[in-house]
């Protein structure tokens, strides 16, 4: 069994600010200011915490945002935030939701996940778990309907 992720690659102090006036703390914010989360699909992230599902986060974004992303996401509404840093490949490599699999301690069929890449739904398709395409809240909704996890409100 290959051991848990771990967080050497995702140190984000190992990138060089020197083209960048302030420090590295200056460059996490105003990076993670790039990054606005759309707040309805927040709402249905709580919402499914609410009625006991794990919500985790598969995100390719670098260390950077790594280091700020509680300062970008509600805290609430995410369980778990899984970077590709942190499993050493990107979606959509199969290595990389197996590797986010183990990190999680989860099985793919007990898994949903929901890209607006198709080439990674498609991937994590192939490897078992259930997986829809969204662009938006909506989608994301419709998706949550569609397999009983999330109930009208």
């Amino acid at each position: 069994m290959r051991s848990r992720p771990s967080l050497r690659n995702c140190d984000p102090g190992k990138f060089s600010t020197a083209r960048v006036s302030g420090d590295r703390d200056d460059l996490r914010r105003a990076w993670a200011t790039a990054f606005v989360p759309d707040r309805a699909v927040i709402a249905l992230a709580i919402a499914l915490r609410s009625e006991g599902v794990v919500v985790a986060t598969l995100s390719d974004n670098g260390p950077v945002l790594l280091a700020a992303i509680e300062s970008v996401v509600t805290p609430s509404a995410i369980d778990k935030h899984v970077f590709s840093c942190m499993l050493g490949a990107t979606k959509p490599a199969p290595a990389a939701f197996v590797a986010a699999l183990e990190f999680l301690d989860a099985r793919p069929q007990q898994t949903f996940f929901v890209d607006d890449n198709p080439v990674n739904v498609l991937s994590a398709r192939r490897l078992g778990i259930l997986a829809e395409q969204a662009n938006n809240a909506a989608d994301v909704e419709s998706a949550l309907r569609s397999v009983d996890l999330l109930r009208a409100h």
